[in-house]
């Protein structure tokens, strides 16, 4: 029987539960590939999203439009001063109304502060 760590096991960071407002939109390097339909994207190009949980290394969204992996989105957190970039890592179905889970990786170094903000906002609450 094996004591070693579960090579299945695909997150290296523990997940805060949270359910926060944000804004998504396709990064500037895809907007030329990806359009999102009027009719799901508000006037702004943004689409409602929310939060369902976050780590060190990303955001877990909930997402009413389906995003491949490998898209790049700004997620503009409700409260938060700027935009975070972060990449889709997997995505799936989380129930029929369509509503999708995008599982996210921070591009950049800016997502340790959001990192630290959402976890100092959920504490709180």
């Amino acid at each position: 029987m094996s004591t070693g760590p579960n090579p299945l096991v695909v997150r290296g960071s523990k997940r805060y539960s949270c359910d926060v407002p944000a804004q998504a939109s396709i990064a500037p390097e895809q907007q030329a590939a990806i359009k999102l339909s009027r009719t799901v994207a508000g006037g702004g190009g943004g689409l409602e999203v929310r939060l369902a949980d976050f780590s060190q290394g990303g955001l877990g969204v909930h997402s009413m439009v389906y995003f491949a992996p490998g898209t790049l989105l700004l997620i503009q957190i409700e409260s938060e001063p700027m935009p975070v970039s972060v990449r889709v890592q997997r995505s799936s179905m989380a129930d029929r109304s369509p509503r999708y889970y995008l599982g996210t990786s921070f591009m950049e170094a800016g997502g340790t502060g959001v990192f630290e903000r959402l976890k100092a906002r959920t504490a709180a609450a």
